[in-house]
């Protein structure tokens, strides 16, 4: 029951009715006990909020989160690992992440006892197949979820896809072996100094007969 006291402010009983029975089997009085509630709901609904926005987050979050067990089978998948790899989480529940995917047994083992102990792994790196096949390269960060009594019970996965990032490193570091082969081509002399003069790269002309190690 909600109930207002004196002051008008509410308060939250649990009520219980007892008979109190005669000799005769009859019912002569009725005794009520009554529980004051208020400080346990106040909990339950800062708890019940916290859920709630906990539960938001997930669901909106642009990143793709997974809950698993420590045995990695699926406990729940935001929408965006869904839209990720192509799985609902009906079926992502079937199996162990990452569907069709594997990870070193001994590795598995590492981030449990790293989650054990509340540390967890940051920005592992790895491919995880999509239900279409296409090899995804994703970031991971792996983190403990434990109960009150500091037992793990559940570990959640941050996931980023970086295939973007792979494609603009790989962007890269052929653009830079382009330029060195060019440098290295180059008949003429071409250094780099710093602001104080001294030499930080030398292309190795070679046919002015010094070594690129002797110039820097």
């Amino acid at each position: 029951l909600i109930l207002k006291s004196k002051d008008g402010t509410k308060k939250y009983m649990m009520v219980r009715l007892y008979p109190l029975i005669g000799n005769e089997e009859k019912i002569y009085a009725c005794v009520f006990t009554a529980t004051d509630l208020t400080e346990r709901k106040k909990i339950e609904l800062a708890l019940r909020k916290s859920e709630e926005l906990q539960r938001a987050l997930f669901t909106s979050s642009v990143d793709p989160i997974l809950i698993t067990d420590i045995n990695f089978k699926t406990i729940a998948a935001n929408p965006a690992l869904e839209k990720l790899i192509g799985y609902s989480s009906d079926e992502l529940r079937r199996n162990t992440f990452p569907p069709h995917s594997s990870f070193d047994p001994h590795l598995v083992e590492e981030w449990i006892e790293k989650c054990k102990t509340g540390k967890g792994v940051s920005g592992y790196e790895t491919i995880i197949l999509s239900r279409k096949g296409d090899h995804i390269p994703v970031s991971m960060t792996i983190s403990p979820i434990k109960n009150i009594k500091d037992e793990l019970r559940y570990i959640s996965f941050w996931i980023r896809d970086i295939k973007e990032h792979k494609r603009i490193q790989e962007a890269l570091r052929i653009s830079e072996e382009r330029m060195r082969l060019l440098l290295q081509s180059a008949e003429d002399i071409v250094l780099m100094q710093n602001l104080d003069g001294k030499i930080l790269y030398y292309n190795g002309a070679t046919k002015y007969g010094l070594t690129p190690f002797e110039v820097v």
